[in-house]
């Protein structure tokens, strides 16, 4: 594999795991966000990572500049206009729009910005040492924990979606993708450099998915708007273990299956 074209899927990781923040500033989303109070400058640099990651994978990659554009059409496509109205709000959103950017804002204030660094550089060091891939995948679910410490108001709540049940489906969806955007690059060494091991990446990743589904419904099973969230990091650490001692793999699914009915009763009283 060429260096170059090692510094396109670097641009693409980087570009994936950012998508949410470019569509995060739309003015739609703005006025969502307001009600986090997030300073100006915060947008500003969020814009100018955005502008530095596109032109670094241009400048670096003029055989694959392609990448960076396939991944611009599905944003510019998410700019088209459908109405939604919030009748509680007395405003209008165009849908669709980024449901996942209260997170987003949420987690890169709480220093999910180092997380997603930091395990996309152990992606990078993984192509010399196969352990690092491992503890990038675990570093990154870890940063995730960043990204839902904060109660979304009640009226995210309405704009995301109409029943309880739909809202948690979405989050874990958004959750998934987010998941995978950051470890897309460590998954893609892991198919190239470590196809015989492959096994191993693949487990530890839907383990650490599967952890971090449990941790969004210990979320929601005590929310309350406007409030934080403090994962209980205990449980969570045992959730991690057992992924990995086999008489305790039913442990987590059996938890899975009651924590869901649970969360969804509690977001039931809000809807």
């Amino acid at each position: 594999m060429h260096i170059k074209e090692l510094h396109a899927f670097f641009v693409d990781a980087a570009l994936l795991s950012l998508l949410s923040a470019a569509q995060a500033n739309r003015k739609d989303e703005k006025i969502l966000m307001q009600l986090m109070k997030f300073p100006s400058l915060y947008y500003v640099l969020e814009n100018i990572i955005w502008v530095v990651l596109f032109t670094w994978g241009i400048a670096f990659s003029p055989s694959n500049a392609i990448y960076p554009f396939i991944i611009l059409f599905p944003l510019v496509a998410s700019f088209l206009p459908t109405n939604r109205s919030m009748e509680n709000q007395g405003f209008v959103i165009p849908i669709p729009f980024s449901k996942a950017a209260y997170d987003w804002k949420a987690g890169m204030r709480n220093g999910g910005a180092w997380g997603i660094i930091i395990s996309i550089v152990l992606a990078v060091v993984g192509l010399f040492r196969f352990e690092f891939l491992l503890v990038g995948i675990v570093v990154s679910s870890i940063s995730i924990f960043g990204f839902y410490t904060q109660n979304e108001p009640r009226q995210i709540l309405y704009a995301v979606a109409d029943t309880s049940s739909s809202f948690l489906k979405k989050k874990i969806r958004q959750m998934a993708l987010l998941f995978l955007m950051i470890n897309s690059f460590g998954l893609i060494i892991g198919l190239v450099f470590y196809l015989q091991v492959f096994y191993v990446i693949a487990y530890l990743f839907l383990g650490s998915f599967f952890v971090l589904f449990l941790m969004i419904l210990q979320k929601y099973i005590t929310y309350e708007p406007d409030t934080n969230f403090r994962a209980n990091t205990f449980i969570i650490a045992f959730y991690y273990i057992s992924i990995f001692i086999p008489f305790l793999i039913p442990l987590p699914l059996v938890v899975g299956i009651r924590s869901w009915k649970r969360a969804n009763r509690q977001l039931s009283y809000y809807f």
